[in-house]
Protein backbone atom coordinates (compact mmCIF):
# COMPACT_ATOMS: atom_id res chain seq x y z
CA UNK A 1 0.00 0.00 0.00
CA UNK A 2 2.86 2.36 0.78
CA UNK A 3 4.34 1.90 -2.67
CA UNK A 4 1.01 2.76 -4.29
CA UNK A 5 0.79 5.96 -2.28
CA UNK A 6 4.29 7.01 -3.31
CA UNK A 7 3.56 6.30 -6.96
CA UNK A 8 0.40 8.42 -6.78
CA UNK A 9 2.35 11.18 -5.02
CA UNK A 10 5.04 11.19 -7.69
CA UNK A 11 2.46 11.31 -10.48
CA UNK A 12 0.61 14.15 -8.78
CA UNK A 13 3.88 16.04 -8.26
CA UNK A 14 4.62 15.64 -11.97
CA UNK A 15 1.25 17.07 -12.91
CA UNK A 16 1.74 20.04 -10.57
CA UNK A 17 5.26 20.60 -11.90
CA UNK A 18 4.16 20.61 -15.55
CA UNK A 19 1.13 22.81 -14.89
CA UNK A 20 3.07 25.29 -12.77
CA UNK A 21 6.02 25.33 -15.14
CA UNK A 22 3.71 26.09 -18.05
CA UNK A 23 2.20 29.03 -16.20
CA UNK A 24 5.64 30.33 -15.26
CA UNK A 25 7.26 29.93 -18.68
CA UNK A 26 4.42 30.99 -20.98
CA UNK A 27 3.52 34.67 -21.44
CA UNK A 28 0.02 35.67 -20.36
CA UNK A 29 -0.97 36.58 -23.93
CA UNK A 30 -0.35 33.01 -25.11
CA UNK A 31 -2.24 31.56 -22.15
CA UNK A 32 -5.25 33.79 -22.84
CA UNK A 33 -5.26 32.73 -26.50
CA UNK A 34 -5.51 29.05 -25.49
CA UNK A 35 -9.21 28.06 -25.19
CA UNK A 36 -8.43 25.61 -22.37
CA UNK A 37 -6.86 28.43 -20.36
CA UNK A 38 -9.65 30.97 -20.84
CA UNK A 39 -9.77 31.57 -17.08
CA UNK A 40 -6.45 33.44 -17.37
CA UNK A 41 -8.36 36.32 -18.95
CA UNK A 42 -9.65 37.22 -15.46
CA UNK A 43 -6.21 37.38 -13.82
CA UNK A 44 -3.18 39.64 -14.12
CA UNK A 45 0.18 38.32 -15.30
CA UNK A 46 1.53 38.51 -11.74
CA UNK A 47 -1.35 36.48 -10.36
CA UNK A 48 -0.83 33.79 -13.00
CA UNK A 49 2.89 33.62 -12.13
CA UNK A 50 1.97 33.36 -8.42
CA UNK A 51 -0.38 30.45 -9.17
CA UNK A 52 2.37 28.76 -11.18
CA UNK A 53 4.85 29.27 -8.35
CA UNK A 54 2.40 27.77 -5.86
CA UNK A 55 1.95 24.71 -8.09
CA UNK A 56 5.71 24.20 -8.44
CA UNK A 57 6.12 24.53 -4.66
CA UNK A 58 3.33 21.98 -4.17
CA UNK A 59 5.22 19.54 -6.40
CA UNK A 60 8.37 20.05 -4.33
CA UNK A 61 6.41 19.62 -1.09
CA UNK A 62 5.03 16.28 -2.30
CA UNK A 63 8.49 14.88 -3.08
CA UNK A 64 10.66 16.50 -0.39
CA UNK A 65 9.66 14.23 2.54
CA UNK A 66 10.50 11.16 0.47
CA UNK A 67 13.77 12.63 -0.79
CA UNK A 68 14.90 13.62 2.71
CA UNK A 69 13.68 10.36 4.24
CA UNK A 70 11.48 12.25 6.71
CA UNK A 71 8.31 10.30 6.00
Amino acid sequence: MNVVLWVVQILLAGVYLVAGGTKLATPREKLVANPQMAWTNDFSAGAIKAIGTAEVLAAVALILPWALDVA
